[in-house]
């Protein structure tokens, strides 16, 4: 059986003779489209979380590169004071040595002087 011209023209205002076959077809790219659709939404909200989580850790490291920095600074800081603190004890011994010593040459001499004058006298 086949159509007629006439069987696909509008009989009324308000109805269109379609194969059927044409309507599922339709019925099936449009539900396909619309999943197409809510899967490129997801999609680029994904891509859009995933970016703000990456400027989130990009920030993050920021910080902790900026924390270790101070760290850094504050170790060679105090590496510098355990090197004054150092040389400061090294030059006390060094002057406690040359006391002890100068008293001991200048008190053994002031000494020695005194028992020679008490000697000449």
């Amino acid at each position: 059986m086949t159509l007629s011209l006439y069987s696909q023209t509008l009989s009324s205002d308000s109805l269109v003779c379609v194969p059927r076959t044409a309507v599922e077809n339709a019925l099936t790219l449009k539900s396909k489209y619309d999943i197409v659709v809510i899967e490129l939404q997801t999609t680029q909200e994904l891509v859009l979380f995933q970016s703000e989580k990456l400027d989130l850790q990009s920030e993050q490291l920021a910080n902790y590169s900026i924390a270790l920095q101070n760290k850094d600074n504050i170790i060679l800081e105090k590496d510098n004071i355990i090197v004054l603190r150092d040389d400061q004890i090294k030059s006390l011994k060094r002057e406690r040595r040359a006391k002890f010593w100068n008293g001991i040459l200048f008190g053994g001499a002031g000494g020695a002087t005194l028992i020679a004058v008490l000697f000449v006298i």
